[in-house]
């Protein structure tokens, strides 16, 4: 029930869906799990450290550093990782941020950090700028921030807590993904509210 917890809307290209602990894959076949049976699966939060994720040093995209930290002052955040080659994750940039008003309205605080290398990270700050995204777009081009949260591939995104550990986490991008979000927080804030935990 626990490791059910980690399981995210998203799957990979091929259709399958991680774990945020990655001692196993599930099929995607859990996207149409009812919704009460998702309510009661995500009612166990899973809590996995990653304290240190939210001082890992980032650029921003006027180039200076920073971390997410200093970006989000927020209970929660959701943080995806993309990069100019990866299609998948350009569709979630846009569908995301042509949403996000409503998200930030409500206390969601989505950073986009990109892991485009040195050899190309100056064309993506270049796509950002010219997208003119709502929200903090960083860049990692070390993947340094990946690797803290144990990713193996991107599109990846994960809910962070402001003590730095991972509530949920999700490999793959499907489109409409993104309505999905502000259902995640207020499930996510309520649990942790009722439960009384520390996160």
């Amino acid at each position: 029930m626990m490791e059910a917890f980690a399981l995210m809307h998203g799957s990979d290209m091929s259709g399958s869906s991680s774990l945020t602990s990655q001692r196993g894959t599930a099929s995607s076949h859990l996207r149409r799990l009812s919704f009460p049976l998702l309510a009661a699966l995500l009612s166990f939060p899973l809590i996995l450290p990653a304290q240190g994720a939210l001082d890992i040093t980032l650029e921003s995209l006027a180039g200076s550093r920073t971390t997410l930290r200093a970006v989000c002052d927020s209970p929660l955040t959701y943080v995806m990782f993309w990069a100019t080659w990866c299609e998948p994750c350009q569709t979630e940039l846009r569908n995301i941020s042509r949403k996000y008003a409503p998200f930030r309205d409500k206390g969601i605080c989505v950073v986009a950090v990109c892991v485009d290398d040195v050899r190309s990270v100056g064309r993506a700050r270049t796509f950002a700028r010219q997208r003119k995204f709502g929200f903090p777009v960083l860049f990692d081009p070390e993947s340094r921030l990946l690797k803290e949260l144990n990713a193996q591939s991107i599109p990846f995104g994960a809910w962070l807590t402001d003590k730095g550990n991972v509530l949920l986490s999700r490999s793959g991008y499907l489109i409409g993904d993104e309505d999905l979000l502000e259902e995640d927080f207020l499930r996510l804030s309520k649990n942790f509210r009722e439960a009384g935990r520390e996160q």
